[in-house]
C-alpha cells in the first residue's frame, strides 16, 4: 500500500501485536479497522474504557471532506473533527480505516486525557453504569470488559477524592 500523503510505500510496524502501516517518509500511520482503538488503549491505559469510537459515535465528529484517498480502497476519505478537540483524523466510510497524520495520535491521548482530568464524580456516575452494561453485553471480552469497569471506578474514587478530601 502507498501513503495517502506522499505516495510512499508503508513500512509494517508491530507495535505490541498490532500491525501497522506506516510512511517512515511523512510519519503518518495507516490503522485497519479497529486498530486505531488498539493503539489508543496501548497509548493511555486510563483511558481503555472511552470509546473513541467513529462509527458508533457520529454526533461527536463533524465531518468533512478531505482532500486524500483510502490506502486500502481508494475511495476518498473523510475528515472527522473529534468533539470540541482540534483533533481532526482522516476515515474511510467503506473499509473503515483510519488515516493519522504524525502528530495526531499523540493530540488524540492528551483529548482523552484532558476529558478524564475534568470530568466530576458525578459525571463518572453515568460512565459507570454503562460499563456495568458494557460487562454484561458489551463487544469486547469480559476481561476487557471488567478491567474498564475498575478503571472507571478508580478514576471515580479519585475524582471523589479531590472533590471531597475530607471524606477520606
Amino acid at each position: 500500500m502507498k501513503c495517502p500523503r506522499c505516495s510512499k510505500t508503508f513500512e509494517t510496524v508491530e507495535v505490541d501485536g498490532i500491525e501497522l502501516d506506516v510512511c517512515l517518509s511523512c510519519k503518518g500511520t495507516w490503522f485497519d479497522n479497529d486498530e486505531l482503538r488498539q493503539a489508543k488503549d496501548l497509548g493511555e491505559p486510563d483511558a481503555n474504557w472511552m470509546d473513541f469510537d467513529i462509527w458508533k459515535q457520529r454526533d461527536r465528529f463533524a465531518i468533512n471532506p478531505s482532500d486524500i484517498k483510502c490506502p486500502r480502497c481508494d475511495k476518498p476519505l473523510h475528515a472527522l473533527s473529534y468533539d470540541k478537540t482540534k483533533v481532526c483524523i482522516d476515515v474511510c466510510p467503506t473499509c473503515q480505516g483510519v488515516w493519522l497524520d504524525d502528530t495526531e495520535l499523540r493530540q488524540i491521548i492528551e483529548a482523552l486525557q484532558d476529558e478524564i482530568n475534568s470530568k466530576t464524580f458525578a459525571e463518572y456516575i453515568p460512565a459507570a453504569i454503562q460499563e456495568a452494561i458494557e460487562l454484561l453485553s458489551g463487544p469486547e471480552s469480559l476481561v476487557s470488559e471488567w478491567n474498564d469497569l475498575k478503571n472507571v471506578l478508580r478514576l471515580m474514587r479519585l475524582r471523589l477524592f479531590v472533590e471531597k478530601p475530607q471524606i477520606f
